[in-house]
């Protein structure tokens, strides 16, 4: 039935059996019933709703002792959807759980396919951390699910027992459900139902997420009626799920967000008794701010909370990796102290924002109005207010957050008080303040000058000093840190994103179809593919879970080889998951088998090749896994005993797993098999650096483009074998994490930044004498034209001016007969000249030229514009020229085409003596060949020319246009500006690819870290 429209939002309400208690929308109560509202867009059906969630009379239903193999046990819980039982496999003994479809719902094919559906969703995800699903099928018409048996609490549970959670172990074991649900998230799956009773402690103090539609103990607990089992869903429900919208990952985002509030508070963000309240509340009001309920709480991990409750998505985190960088942020260790050059990256860059932005902008506007100490006040104060806000209520200025840098307490991940950050910041602006100090303040005598200047001068080098000094200690903290008892801190890398393809076919798929004589049965799999391994008796087979529809990989051997009994339990990311093992017998031999879900992917040996090799970064990124792998292997016994390249498998995003066994490439030069470790970490890195291992026994140094500590620890790797170097290995693995592992943004922005204040001078002088040409031709001309005007009136009445008598050039000059006609004809070639230049004047031009004729007007001083008529008119006639003959700046504009060129070739110059450049050197960055030989000389030389020599062309012509050609101003100006958008050009391309410009991808020259 049609209810009809809320009486508050006027949105039409949904169709439903009952009537509903309040408006989806807004919450507005709709009837004043005390009936629960039984809808729920969370799994449900037509033929299950919430409000039909079976008492205890379930536990009468007729339990089968065995179903599928396993042997029945104890009741674990009871849902909506049948019951959870313990069970013991009756082959291996292994303990698991067993879910069994009510026999009520058996009959329902609606019932029955979500049952299903539910099934194969979590057999999908085979991560440690998420509930595995073994099998799931039908016996004797009794759906049956088995999963992994969860022998610990829920969260739920143990905040129970221990009550709210110190914020650590808050952090630390949501990290746990983050995780499991990245996997989740990353086939395609949304969870929907996460909350604290969902997620199971383990016997190691992980956390496991539950599969979907798990609910557990709900009929042993007496307090969870039929509105209470459906608010524990609601109570963590996102605001979209309640009102029947679509849902994507940020849903999950919510859910988890509230599981950690409810671990930090023991409540939900909107914990009520009464469900209609509880879902009025989730969707038309914010959540409650934890820290009212927890004082000590941090106010940054309260911001986290905050965006990942917010009822609007697009305010929300938008997937779990940004919500799980933030939450990692505030784990003490997870940063380090910032040293002491991308700190002076920071300030460059903030420098140069305040200078700009704000600094100079305001200075215009009120410069007339204050004296030189108000002035310099003004710019300091300014400067003072940009970081304190910053800092106050962002955690860190713009140029700190672009080298992900965050001001923090002394020891410790949180925001520091609002006196912290002002005491810090004004004790930096009095060391540095300096640097705003540009006005005079004593006064304009000589010994005042002089004074200043001293004092100025002291400053500069005790504020220079009391920076730089403190900052050379371990913890680089200054003098305004220690005082203040902040610090900076770096937060963890970006985690860069992995796409890893190979260009050959699927390995699986190449397996051959199984041979006639292929005798072996291991239903209910069914078998496709498959092919002998290299010892009698062995087989890799690709087979098939029809149930699940999941792909299997099988190994079948001779019994002698029997699977060890620590890898039956194996649960590490890094390893395939068992999902079965037995035995069998054929033509009187007894072979056993394994079944694993296959895995995805390629083998690294199809993924890196000589015209695909992989950067350090996901090398790195690959030989951390395996490492880790190896070692763990190592000591639980389950190493593989002989190692192969082929069994080191790759997901798309750069995850590794390392098989039992290798499955057969068909290549004409079979890669060798080792017996340690350390031989296959250094095939890996051969491989996957140089596309080969065919130089691995011949050289002792890698042929790629890779960072200096990278290449210092892969030397030591290829010359140590001993097997203990592998710990080694992973002692510089660990110690290099958080160093660059290639050239990142906000490194090249750094490096761009520093090579703008070194060519700035050069960049000015190209760029203005390019682009004010034409203004100084006509500022030149006019005043010669004022100077001539004033000098002719004044040439009527000598007797007026006075100042003339006194000066012997102006008299020698007067006495001439031909002085007045000498200044007349200045006067008439200065306007014939004005009137061609005033052609070529751009707006901004005109404005400019209109500015230098106010300033000219202003001066009533007329000896200077004497001086500068016979200067003019004498130059004239010593080079024997008519006085209307073109003054030097407009017949020597080519010697400005080579200044603007000069420049260019200058730096060209200085690049080949320096091997590179001091924005290279200061920044970290060195420009190596793809085989990692630093660049040479020539290759600098040729590299500077090819950037800016293009840029002085252009300028060079928008030069001879405007001398040549002044009626073409659009022509002029369309040049000069080109070259403009050439270096913004450079700038963006260089930030989108910052590792390899198009020219040096053209040179075979990569930017790497040092």
């Amino acid at each position: 039935m049609v209810v009809g429209a809320c009486p508050r939002c006027s949105k039409s309400l949904p169709d439903l059996d009952i009537p509903p208690l309040f408006c989806p929308y807004c919450g507005t109560k709709i009837r004043g019933s005390s009936t629960p509202y039984p809808h729920s867009n969370l799994h449900t059906t037509a033929e299950f709703q919430p409000h039909s969630i079976p008492d205890s009379s379930t536990a009468d239903e007729k339990v089968p002792e065995n179903i599928g193999g396993y042997k029945l046990g104890a009741l674990l819980g009871s849902g909506g959807m049948g019951q959870v039982y313990e069970a013991n496999s009756l082959s291996s003994n292994e303990t698991v759980a067993v879910k069994l479809l009510s026999t009520r719902l058996s009959s329902s094919p609606i019932s029955l396919e979500r049952f299903r559906q539910e099934g194969r969703l979590a057999s999908q995800i085979s991560h440690p951390l998420c509930v595995f699903v073994y099998a799931a099928d039908t016996e004797n018409g009794r759906p049956y699910i088995v999963m992994e048996r969860m022998p610990g609490n829920t969260l739920k549970d143990y905040v129970e027992k221990k009550g709210t959670l110190p914020v650590q172990e808050s952090i630390q074991l949501i990290l746990d459900v983050i995780d499991g649900l990245r996997e989740a998230h990353r086939l395609g799956f949304i969870h929907r139902d996460v909350k604290p009773s969902n997620c199971f402690l383990t016997k190691d103090g992980r956390v496991k997420i539950g599969d979907f539609g798990l609910s557990r103990s709900l009929t042993r607990d007496g307090s969870l009626t039929q509105t209470g089992a459906f608010l524990g869903t609601v109570l963590y429900a996102s605001p979209e799920q309640i009102k029947g919208e679509p849902v994507d990952f940020s849903s999950d985002v919510y859910s988890v967000s509230a599981t950690l509030y409810f671990l930090l508070t023991g409540r939900a963000p909107f914990q009520q008794d009464n469900m209609t309240a509880a879902l009025a509340q989730v969707i038309s009001e914010d959540a409650p701010p934890i820290r009212r309920f927890r004082k000590e709480i941090p106010k940054n991990l309260e911001s986290i909370l905050a965006r990942g409750l917010e009822r609007d998505r697009d305010r929300r985190f938008p997937d779990l990796e940004e919500l799980r960088a933030a939450l990692v942020a505030l784990i003490p260790g997870s940063m380090r102290t910032a040293g002491f050059s991308v700190k002076i990256g920071a300030f460059i860059l903030d420098d140069i924002f305040v200078e700009l932005a704000l600094i100079q902008p305001c200075s215009y506007f009120i410069h007339d109005y204050v004296n030189g100490f108000l002035l310099n006040i003004s710019k300091l104060l300014i400067f003072f207010l940009y970081f304190a806000l910053c800092e106050w209520r962002f955690g860190g200025t713009p140029g700190k957050r672009i080298f992900r840098l965050r001001v923090c307490r002394n020891n410790s991940t949180e925001a520091p008080s609002f006196t912290a950050i002002l005491l810090r910041t004004a004790i930096f602006c009095l060391m540095i303040g300096f640097e705003f100090w540009e006005h005079s303040v004593l006064g304009e005598s000589t010994n005042a000058v002089r004074a200043e200047r001293f004092f100025y001068f002291l400053w500069v080098v005790v504020g220079l000093l009391l920076l730089y000094l403190p900052m050379r200690s371990r913890l680089h903290r200054g003098l305004h840190d220690r005082l203040s008892k902040t610090c900076v801190l770096r937060l963890p890398p970006r985690t860069y994103e992995v796409r890893l393809y190979s260009s050959k076919e699927d390995r699986l798929r190449t397996l051959p179809p199984l041979p006639q004589n292929f005798q072996f049965d291991l239903k209910p799999y069914v078998l496709h593919r498959g092919d002998e391994g290299p010892t009698e008796g062995e087989w890799t087979v690709l087979g098939e879970d029809k149930m699940l529809g999941r792909n299997l990989l099988f190994h079948i051997q001779p019994k002698t080889n029997e699977l060890n009994p620590q890898r039956r339990s194996l649960q590490r990311t890094a390893r395939l998951r068992l999902l079965n093992s037995g035995e069998l017998n054929q033509n009187g031999k007894s072979y056993c088998w394994s079944a694993y879900i296959a895995p995805s992917g390629a083998p690294l040996s199809d993924i890196a090749t000589t015209k695909h090799r992989l950067p350090w970064s996901e090398t790195r990124l690959i030989v951390e896994q395996l490492v880790d792998e190896l070692l763990e292997a190592r000591k639980d016994g389950t190493l593989p005993s002989s190692l192969n390249l082929d069994q080191v498998w790759l997901q798309h995003d750069g995850r590794m797993q390392l098989l039992d066994f290798p499955v057969k490439s068909y290549r004409e030069k079979e890669i060798p098999t080792v017996n340690d470790g350390i031989h296959l970490v250094r095939q890996a890195i051969c491989l996957a650096l140089q596309g080969d291992i065919a130089k691995l026994e011949k050289e002792t140094d890698i042929e790629a483009p890779i960072p200096s500590h990278a290449r210092t620890m892969i030397q030591n790797s290829l010359i140590d074998s001993r097997e203990e170097s592998l710990l080694n290995l992973k002692k510089m693995l660990v110690e290099t994490r958080n160093q660059p592992q290639r050239v990142n943004t906000s490194m090249r922005l750094f490096q761009i930044c520093l090579m703008g204040a070194f060519l700035s001078i050069g960049l000015l002088t190209m760029f203005s004498t390019a682009g004010l040409y034409t203004v100084m031709l006509v500022a030149a001309r006019e005043h010669l034209q004022s100077a001539s005007e004033d000098m002719l009136r004044a040439m009527r009445h000598p007797e007026r001016h006075p100042e003339w008598r006194k000066d012997p050039e102006v008299q020698k000059f007067l006495a001439s007969n031909s002085a007045r006609k000498d200044v007349e004809e200045l006067l008439n070639a200065s306007k014939l000249q004005l009137d061609k230049h005033r052609k070529g004047l751009t707006a901004i031009g005109r404005f400019i030229v209109s500015q230098f004729r106010t300033k000219a007007e202003q001066e009533q001083n007329l000896l200077p514009h004497t001086h500068l008529v016979i200067e003019e008119i004498e130059r004239h006639q010593a080079a024997g020229e008519p006085i209307k003959s073109l003054i030097p700046i407009e017949k020597d504009w080519y010697k400005l085409m080579g200044l603007i060129l000069g420049i260019p070739l200058t730096w060209a110059l200085l690049s080949f003596a320096w091997r590179g450049s001091p924005s290279l050197t200061l920044s970290q960055i060195r420009l190596v060949t793809l085989k990692g030989e630093p660049a040479k000389r020539w290759v600098y030389l040729l590299r500077t020319l090819a950037v800016w020599l293009p840029i002085g062309l252009l300028l060079s012509v928008s030069v001879l246009f405007q001398a040549n050609y002044p009626g073409w101003v659009s022509s002029h100006a369309f040049v000069w500006w080109l070259a403009f958008s050439i270096i913004i050009g450079y700038v963006v391309h260089a930030l989108r690819n910052p590792e390899q410009s198009w020219l040096d991808e053209r040179l075979n020259l990569i930017l790497v870290p040092k």
